[in-house]
């Protein structure tokens, strides 16, 4: 990730799960499967531990639109 992103506190997991939402905007990824790419193990409990990084984000990234996607996911708005 930029130096810039670094500089607003985000952790090493966060900037991965935003990587992977950067690299495809538009496309709704589901709690699962960005467990797996992220985390890189089976996704166990995978809901709740995305949920909480996905808040953290947006609460240091304000600029990035997140969207939930009920029942489906999360997107990063083009």
């Amino acid at each position: 990730m930029k130096r810039q992103e670094r500089s607003l506190g985000l952790t090493e997991r966060e900037e991965r799960l935003l990587a992977v939402l950067k690299a495809q905007p538009g496309k709704v990824f589901s709690a699962e499967e960005l467990y797996e790419r992220v985390w890189e193990e089976a996704p166990f409990g995978a809901a709740n531990v995305v949920a909480v990084h996905i808040y953290h984000i947006r609460r240091k990234r304000k600029d990035l639109r997140i969207k939930t996607v009920w029942r489906r996911g999360y997107k990063l708005e083009e």
